[in-house]
């Protein structure tokens, strides 16, 4: 019985210690947030620490203003690049979605290309574009040359 009651003690001993630590520890937590909460800083509202806002001038209100007018503006104008970059993008895939279906097209009927070339011919100005479809560069057209003759036999005011 002796052993027994010699384990049953210190197993008490051990009990009463780590209850002992645990309160210890509890009143140590309690009294930083007591301390915490004195210090007004888990309540921002006036009702519970008293007036703990800061007061705002004027010129620091203008310049949050003026700031946040400025991001927003900054907002919008990305928003409004973004919309041009998707609308060039949309029409840049249409254009290209249209030449594969002409493209198709004129592989499955061989007069279409005929047709398409002869269109091609007079709608193309540029020689590099001209180029890319095996078209010969258009002759370019003599400028025209001034004249110094007068236009009537009465016009005086040349020498």
């Amino acid at each position: 019985m002796a052993v027994e009651s010699q384990a049953f003690d210190k197993l008490m001993q051990a009990m009463i210690y780590r209850t002992v630590l645990l309160f210890a520890t509890l009143i140590v937590v309690l009294v930083g947030a007591v301390k915490y909460i004195g210090d007004g800083v888990l309540w921002a509202s006036p009702h519970h620490v008293g007036n703990t806002m800061p007061k705002v001038d004027d010129d620091t209100l203008r310049k949050r203003y003026e700031q946040a007018k400025a991001d927003w503006d900054e907002r919008q104008k990305e928003n409004r690049a973004r919309q041009r970059r998707e609308k060039t993008q949309a029409d840049a895939r249409r254009r290209t979605i249209i030449g594969e279906m002409v493209l198709h097209h004129v592989q499955q009927n061989p007069h279409e290309r005929e047709r398409l070339m002869t269109r091609l011919d007079g709608f193309l100005k540029d020689a590099r574009d001209r180029a890319l479809f095996d078209l010969p560069p258009k002759p370019e057209a003599p400028a025209s040359v001034p004249s110094t003759e007068p236009s009537s036999p009465t016009d005086t005011t040349r020498p």
